[in-house]
C-alpha cells in the first residue's frame, strides 16, 4: 500500500485523520505489522512502531484510536472493503457520527 487511496467520501476531519494516518503507516512500513497486530488497543501496545504512528497522528485519545481502528481495519481488509463498508453504513464518521 503505497499511493494513498481517496478518503473524500468520509466527512472532511475523518478525511484527514485517515489520510494522514494512511501515509503514516505508508512512510513507516506497517501494513504487515497492522495486519497482523494482536496486541489491543492500540493505544496501549508497547510496539515502537506503532506507538511512532501514534503519536504521528495526533489528536484526542478517542479520534487517535478511532483513526487506529479504521487503519486496522483497512490493512487486513483493503481499501476497497473499507469503503464498501462505509458506503452500506457498517464504518461511520468520526466527527459527526453520519
Amino acid at each position: 500500500m503505497s499511493s494513498i487511496p481517496d478518503f473524500s467520501f468520509l466527512d472532511e476531519r475523518s478525511c484527514t485523520m485517515i489520510t494522514h494516518g494512511y501515509k503514516i503507516c505508508s512512510d513507516l512500513n506497517l501494513w504487515d505489522k497492522l495486519a497482523n497486530f494482536t496486541d489491543y488497543p492500540h493505544l496501549f501496545s508497547n510496539d515502537e512502531n506503532i506507538q511512532k504512528l501514534i503519536h504521528g497522528i495526533k489528536g484526542s485519545g478517542q479520534s487517535i484510536g478511532w483513526t487506529l481502528r479504521q487503519l486496522d481495519y483497512i490493512s487486513k481488509n483493503g481499501y476497497q472493503k473499507f469503503k464498501e463498508g462505509y458506503e452500506k453504513g457498517y464504518i461511520k464518521n468520526f466527527y459527526n457520527k453520519s
